[in-house]
């Protein structure tokens, strides 16, 4: 329960501190001083559906936002990323994720901002965000996506995928809508799902060369809100989901240190209560007891040394010719 509580408070700590900012920007009209200059910024996010109590909804979903500046060309690694998470509603979110980036980067010199995510439209919101940013699709749900509709034909999923490939968009639909003609049932209507998703999408599937595209935010989700939040029979209140939330999203950025208070060593603590010459140590010890005690088994000088199990057992497993074990 100490524990719980301790995060508890970190997590509302860091659940103010970005309201407070969120406020001074949207609300008082504070203008982000910014940060580092960067030409392009990429911004990716997806949600984390969890089960909720204390709610008269029976699943709720964190939001996760991550901005950064590139990849590494061999490790393939985000560069400069700075993380975002919350449980608010997606106007609110966008503008938590505006205001952090916006201290983070100086967004007034950023020359291109591209924005991906999984076709969710609370996702689409953050073009009104960040005026002149383009969209583009995750290929990571969109091949997801393909799978789960066209897995039953492996001509048809073909066909499709080299539509897409080539941004024919009269070759996909024809192909679909010949599948749509001779499936029924579930399957059916799984391949109408696909059509009607590839379409709400083109523009972020076209939006970015096969070579340059996002889909960063999948792995980011897993590792940084999935492994916590989304373990087996975990129920969250809408308030706890907020704060684990932000404190997920808080060490992501490593800046921990700034909600959590560490606590003395117990050692320290004990020579402040008592007083360091409080403690008197035999003269044997000399001035480094520390380095007595490496080489040296107290048990054998102590007022045991004399019981059978010192003199027979301690003794002799201490004696030289054990050294090298």
């Amino acid at each position: 329960m100490t524990v719980w509580s301790k995060v508890q408070d970190a997590g509302e700590k860091a659940a103010r501190d970005a309201e407070a900012l969120r406020e001074a920007v949207f609300e008082d009209g504070v203008v982000p001083e910014g940060g580092k200059e960067v030409r392009e910024l990429s911004i990716e996010a997806d949600g984390v559906v969890i089960p909720l109590q204390r709610s008269p909804k029976a699943f709720g979903e964190i939001k996760l936002f991550i901005g950064y500046e590139g990849r590494e060309q061999k490790t393939r690694k985000l560069v400069n990323r700075y993380t975002v998470a919350t449980a608010r509603g997606s106007r609110v979110a966008w503008e938590d994720t505006g205001a952090a980036f916006g201290h983070k980067w100086d967004l007034s010199r950023v020359e291109r901002i591209r924005i991906g995510g999984d076709g969710a439209e609370w996702i689409k919101q953050g073009l009104e965000m960040f005026p002149g940013a383009t969209y583009h699709l995750d290929p990571f749900h969109l091949r997801r996506r393909l799978t789960e509709a066209l897995s039953y034909s492996s001509n048809v999923y073909e066909t499709v995928t080299e539509g897409l490939a080539e941004l024919n968009q009269d070759a996909v639909v024809s192909a679909l809508d010949q599948a749509i003609r001779v499936n029924r049932g579930a399957r059916r209507n799984g391949i109408m799902r696909l059509k009607e998703y590839l379409l709400a999408n083109w523009q972020g599937i076209a939006a970015l060369p096969e070579g340059d595209r996002l889909g960063a935010i999948e792995g980011q989700v897993r590792h940084t809100i999935a492994r916590r939040t989304k373990r087996i029979g975990a129920r969250w209140s809408p308030a706890g989901a907020e704060r684990m939330g932000r404190l997920l999203a808080v060490r992501a950025n490593d800046e921990l240190d700034r909600y959590v208070v560490h606590s003395e060593p117990r050692f320290d603590l004990l020579k402040k209560a008592v007083g360091a010459e409080a403690i008197q140590l035999p003269k044997r010890f000399g001035k480094d007891p520390e380095a007595w005690l490496q080489a040296n088994v107290p048990a054998l000088e102590g007022p045991h040394a004399g019981k059978h199990w010192v003199k027979h057992i301690v003794r002799e497993i201490s004696s030289p010719r054990w050294s090298t074990v």
